[in-house]
């Protein structure tokens, strides 16, 4: 069985995935020891503050057209694929219009609130629109199962990244600028790319069709405050922490959470092979299909919790010979992290049947309410136990997460997660 599973073409993919996104996950520590000879505290900020406003911006230009796209690729027998990958991309193209206006107006008010200059305002939206598209073929390499490509694309986008910044920055001596520069100039290029790509393999057709633009809309616009209470998530812990604690203990507890969080990328690089696979057995609506489907996730489950014991262990001890002295404290982080990982792993598995059903409202449900719990048992552990009731409060929402979506994801998909032997009987 273990030689049948290594040979599998779900293994191949998950290692491509994996492969890629490490490569890709590395490119910040290759550039931390340059540009922090190069750009001040403050240049920092502006790159952060870019960063962030992109992550807010993207859900709300591509509304999540990539996961529409997902479900819909195996349900050729109803769908022109071409033709609905077009009217998605007319989705992206108006909102990044309406988006662009709202922000010419509301400049002043954006620029204030965010420390981010007026007249740079524009890059955050041009990346978010970039961003959508580089996503856009990614995601039929995807479903496609084409890990090798979709691992070359993201690794020489990354790379690519590398070069430009290292040319703006020290050669030119760009500062905060050039490093935006890169980043936008890269995924421009990327994105270009792309385009040329899916025209050349005759996936867009832009004619318009108010179906597939309802149908894309039904399943996005749910998502957007999933979206956005994932960021919430994800940038509430440091906010808390840098008003809190000061910027010490946050710069230690970012070293923690780097380290621990790599079993969930890992976790999520694993559910890039997944979901194609889970997707194409579940549309069989075969009932042994399906018990061996879920089968193979409680196997799953178990490894994930103790691989992510292991790994906690390791890496603890392995921190001090990777970082220097003043960071040795963020070894204490890293088994809640990884754990908490472990959980978003899970979450990923369960959270699957949702967007296969065309659920997403449920999933944003779910994500708006921890998202505010996470919020308040953030701010009230860290009361309690200093720094280290953060990365407490990030393992315990992670672990409400799976389990509420999971009971979700049950009440709208039928699996036998009760690993009963026949189909349940229908009472007529």
């Amino acid at each position: 069985m273990l030689k049948r599973l290594v040979r599998s073409k779900i293994f191949i993919n998950s290692q491509a995935y994996i492969g890629g996104t490490f490569l890709t996950s590395l490119i910040p520590f290759i550039l931390l020891p340059i540009l922090t000879r190069y750009l001040s505290p403050a240049d920092y900020a502006l790159v952060a503050m870019f960063q962030i406003l992109s992550s807010i911006l993207y859900p709300v230009i591509s509304l999540s057209i990539h996961g529409a796209i997902t479900v819909k690729y195996f349900d050729t027998e109803r769908i022109n694929l071409p033709n609905y990958i077009g009217n998605c991309l007319l989705i992206v193209c108006f909102n990044t219009i309406v988006t662009s206006l709202l922000f010419y107006c509301c400049a002043g008010t954006i620029s204030q609130i965010s420390v981010f200059p007026k007249n740079w305002l524009w890059s955050p939206l041009l990346f978010a629109f970039a961003q959508s598209l580089v996503m856009l073929v990614l995601t039929v390499w995807l479903v496609q199962s084409k890990a090798i490509t979709h691992t070359i694309y993201q690794v020489l986008l990354s790379l690519s990244n590398v070069a430009f910044s290292i040319f703006l920055v020290v050669m030119l001596q760009r500062k905060w600028q050039g490093r935006i520069e890169a980043q936008l100039i890269t995924t421009i290029i990327f994105a270009c790319v792309a385009l040329i790509y899916l025209q050349r393999k005759r996936f867009l057709d832009f004619h318009y069709n108010p179906g597939y633009i309802k149908s894309a809309l039904r399943y996005g616009i749910p998502l957007i405050p999933h979206e956005l209470g994932a960021l919430l998530m994800i940038f509430v812990d440091r906010f808390f922490l840098m008003n809190m604690r000061g910027a010490s203990d946050t710069g230690i507890y970012t070293v923690g959470y780097q380290v621990g969080s790599i079993v969930g990328v890992v976790a999520l690089s694993f559910n890039k092979a997944y979901i194609p696979w889970l997707f194409e057995k579940i549309k069989q609506n075969n009932f042994l299909v399906k018990l061996k489907v879920v089968k193979y996730t409680y196997c799953y489950f178990i490894a994930v919790i103790i691989a992510s014991i292991a790994y906690s262990y390791i890496a603890s001890w392995a921190l001090p010979f990777i970082v220097g002295k003043d960071f040795k404290d963020a070894g204490s982080y890293i088994l809640w992290f990884a754990l908490s990982g472990a959980f978003m792993g899970m979450y990923y598995m369960v959270s699957n049947y949702l967007l296969f059903a065309e659920k997403t409202y449920l999933l944003a449900a779910a994500t708006f309410v921890i998202a505010l719990i996470n919020a308040l048992l953030t701010y009230v552990l860290i009361r309690i136990n200093g720094t280290l009731g953060a990365a407490q409060s990030a393992l315990i929402t992670n672990c409400l997460y799976f389990t509420l979506v999971w009971y979700l994801s049950s009440r709208s998909y039928t699996m036998p997660w009760g690993l009963h032997k026949t189909p349940p009987k229908v009472s007529l």
